[in-house]
């Protein structure tokens, strides 16, 4: 399992470089995917991580404040 997660990492960042120079976003990728196709999953990546950022903003001050909920 030790080397497992080093690998997942890795392929991980190689798959979001193609996506990213489809995009024509990103630079020094080994492969470009087709660029509608990567426009979608940035698109629905940059949602995702900006909602995600939100919630947890917002349930970090509503934890503090005592307003969570169970």
């Amino acid at each position: 399992m030790k080397f497992f997660w080093p690998l997942v990492a890795c392929m991980a960042v190689i798959i979001a470089s193609g996506f990213l120079k489809g995009a024509g976003v990103g630079y020094g990728a080994l492969f470009s995917f087709p660029q509608a196709i990567s426009n979608f999953i940035v698109t629905l990546s940059t949602f995702y991580a900006f909602t995600h950022v939100s919630v947890t903003i917002i349930a970090l001050l509503a934890k503090k404040r005592g307003l969570h909920r169970e």
